[in-house]
């Protein structure tokens, strides 16, 4: 994942990674993020799922459904 700097609605600068690991060094994925949000102190919080999993959910033995979650 990447951050875009913008200045007066255009891209102004460099992209800059701001959360690697997705991808192996031979291009498949070990995850895939699917969501992302801003908690109220400004964190990045990005929920991710392997990548054997994509396209499903998980559930847990209680029935509830769960992905990861990395707070950066």
């Amino acid at each position: 994942m990447i951050f875009v700097p913008f200045a007066d609605g255009h891209p102004d600068g460099d992209p800059i990674d701001v959360l690697t690991g997705f991808v192996t060094d031979n291009g498949e994925a070990k995850a895939r993020p699917v969501g992302v949000a801003v908690d109220a102190r400004g964190g990045l919080l990005v929920a991710d799922v392997p990548a054997a999993r994509f396209g499903g959910s998980a559930r847990s033995g209680n029935g509830s459904r769960h992905s990861g979650a990395t707070s950066v």
